[in-house]
């Protein structure tokens, strides 16, 4: 999994090389972006791709059992509380969509906000 600014801006998929293939989504002239690396025997299994935001995306692989990967980029520090809180909904939102049948795997660079998302979610 990646997140941060050095992601490619748009919504795409490419190849990168010895069958990886590279999931993202990001925005023009945005230093925000996410994206989602899989390996060669994955790709061909995504059955779903779900680019929320320049800073949320879920990914949905079946392979052997159906595997829910949510890519989170969180608010810089100096954000105001109410985007925070906002991204933090979305986030819940986006994680509550996957059922509880399924196993969910989320990979996140929260910007030095881990400690006020930390009881919500462990």
């Amino acid at each position: 999994m990646h997140t941060g600014n050095e992601m490619k801006n748009g919504q795409s998929a490419r190849e990168l090389g010895d069958g990886y293939k590279v999931l993202y989504n990001g925005r023009r002239n945005k230093r925000n972006g996410v994206g989602v690396v899989l390996d060669p025997e994955w790709k061909s299994a995504v059955v779903d791709v779900v680019r929320h935001n320049d800073r949320l995306m879920l990914v949905k692989v079946v392979h052997k059992e159906a595997i829910n990967i949510i890519c989170a980029y969180g608010p810089q520090s100096n954000y105001t509380q109410e985007k925070d809180l906002k991204f933090s909904e979305e986030l819940e939102s986006l994680a509550r969509s996957v059922p509880q049948s399924e196993r969910l795997v989320i990979g996140t660079d929260m910007n030095g906000h881990g400690h006020e998302f930390r009881s919500k979610w462990l």
